[in-house]
């Protein structure tokens, strides 16, 4: 919440933990859903993000009737990606690569990808 106020969005946080969403970004257009994941660990060249919830014991994909993004905050190269659940879903999991490696395509244009809820 506190990247998406400095770039200039109003933020808010649903009351309880009843939603799919983490917070609603407002951009005075429309209301986003936002999920918010973050990774860590470099395993065969990517960092692991997983786009799932669960439920009764299943792991589920998120749909878009649930969220409208995902914003995954990889930690050791500070980058932030904001990637629409259009573009992964049915997927559970994302793999994202770092910056230096050209197979990174597939989600490499939504890092840092803000302006997409402008």
């Amino acid at each position: 919440m506190v990247k998406a106020a400095k770039k200039g969005f109003a933020t808010a946080k649903p009351y309880g933990d009843s939603r799919r969403y983490d917070f609603i970004v407002d951009t005075g257009r429309r209301l986003w859903r936002v999920q918010v994941k973050s990774s860590s660990k470099l395993c065969k060249g990517a960092y692991h993000v997983s786009a799932n919830r669960h439920s009764s014991g299943r792991t589920m994909a998120y749909r878009a009737s649930e969220i409208d993004l995902v914003i995954a905050y990889v930690v050791p190269e500070d980058s932030w990606f904001v990637i629409p659940v259009k573009a992964f879903a049915p997927r559970k999991s994302l793999r994202l690569y770092p910056k230096s490696d050209a197979r990174g395509t597939m989600y490499g244009r939504f890092r840092e990808a803000w302006g997409l809820m402008r």
